[in-house]
């Protein structure tokens, strides 16, 4: 949307600074379900401002401030696997410069942000105090050509630091962790999972017939932990530091089109691949194992997705629909049985996320919402004392959406 927002004002000519301001605001209220546990009622509120500066006919800014809160549980990837968390808050501002020479198909952006992510993993835990809290610090830069409104070819730069401020092991201080388990050894300490990243990116849209769309992106990133030393064969911490290694390809057909006078449709096809190698170990200290390049992984996935619109152009009723599927494979990693005892075969994980919802205009700007979401993750991993590997969760919300 902020793209389009852009475009437009680009694409028109004004003697003086021209300010367009986005605001969209969500609020919802639903219930979920975990591994077949009903959970508790909860609600979920998101707030997006964003407004376009337009300075001349070559400057353009485009602050943002959002913030999102989400009261259901979830996993997130945090450390090499699933951790289980009730409630997470996510706050962010950015502001991005954007320039165009003077009869040019060229635009030129750069840009810096701030992100606060909270993560609750019990209900009476007090926020700011959580764990796996992070912060981040970003900035960006891209080079555009428009070739064909809206297509363009992209090609970026981004550097985040990011560090969780909380996060000391407890096995800094005794020799098991927070549910009476031998910590990993490379988790051990403070500022461990703090990280610099860098981001090379390549993307194009390519037009086809009629109005449909070949989007197709390529990232390459380097992400280094400046506090995490290497594990050797022996469980005793290195000197070096541990350095990764990513790379992923997206491929996304879009297909515009219209179903008579008043039905419009969009569907989307996704196609994904990702892979990443670190040099960093693994060490079981309650086994006594060593796992070399214990958090290499490749990864494939695909998706689909359809939306449709009907009537009114201004005010429409609109449905959508998604379905993906991705499959991760950990070449390096030994599964474990229920008891803890290493078996032969690597981990791999299957998941399948479904989704729907429906949006009715009210008023101007103003529409009821209702969504249902279904996720499902399975994998040979039996051990799940610390982190979830099998798991199934499934949610409704209903509420009302404010878009200006």
């Amino acid at each position: 949307m902020k793209r389009l927002l852009l475009l437009a004002l680009l694409a028109s000519p004004a003697p003086a600074a021209e300010v367009t301001p986005l605001l969209s605001l969500r609020m919802l209220g639903g219930q979920y379900f975990f591994k077949g546990d009903k959970g508790a009622l909860s609600g979920n509120f998101s707030a997006l401002f964003a407004p376009a500066v337009r300075i001349d006919e070559r400057w353009a800014v485009l602050p943002s401030v959002s913030s999102s809160y989400q009261g259901s549980k979830q996993v997130v990837d945090l450390v090499g696997a699933g951790t289980l968390f009730q409630e997470q808050m996510d706050h962010r501002a950015a502001a991005k410069l954007v320039y165009q020479p003077a009869d040019s198909l060229w635009r030129f952006k750069g840009g810096t942000g701030f992100k606060a992510e909270l993560l609750k993993e019990t209900r009476d835990e007090s926020w700011t105090n959580g764990l796996f809290d992070y912060r981040s610090v970003h900035v960006d830069l891209e080079s555009e050509y428009v070739f064909a409104e809206p297509c363009s070819a992209r090609l970026g730069y981004d550097y985040a630091y990011t560090f969780f401020p909380n996060y000391t092991s407890l096995e800094s201080r005794a020799a098991l962790d927070f549910q009476g388990q031998p910590l990993a050894r490379e988790l051990v300490g403070d500022r461990v999972l703090d990280t610099h990243a860098h981001l090379l990116s390549v993307a194009v849209d390519v037009p086809l017939q009629g109005r449909s769309m070949l989007q197709a992106s390529l990232r390459l990133a380097r992400q280094d932990y400046p506090d995490q030393p290497l594990v050797d064969a022996a469980g005793q911490l290195m000197a070096q530091k541990r350095g990764d290694s990513s790379g992923a390809f997206d491929l996304s057909l879009r297909l515009p089109s219209e179903w008579g006078a008043e039905i419009r449709a969009e569907s989307r096809v996704d196609l994904s691949a990702a892979s990443m190698v670190s040099d960093q170990n693994s060490y079981d200290a309650r086994q006594t194992r060593f796992i070399s390049q214990y958090y290499n992984y490749s990864q494939a996935g695909a998706g689909a997705g359809l939306v449709l619109l009907f009537g009114d152009e201004r005010l429409p009723i609109s449905w959508g629909a998604d379905l993906s599927w991705s499959y991760r494979r950990y070449p390096h990693r030994p599964i474990q049985d229920g008891s803890g005892l290493y078996l032969g075969a690597s981990l791999h994980q299957h998941t399948l996320l479904a989704s729907t919802t429906f949006k009715y205009p009210m008023a101007p700007r103003f529409a009821m919402l209702f969504s249902v979401q279904y996720g499902k993750t399975s994998s040979n991993q039996q051990y799940e004392q610390l982190y979830s590997y099998n798991y199934s969760a499934t949610s409704y919300l209903f509420g009302f959406s404010y878009d200006y």
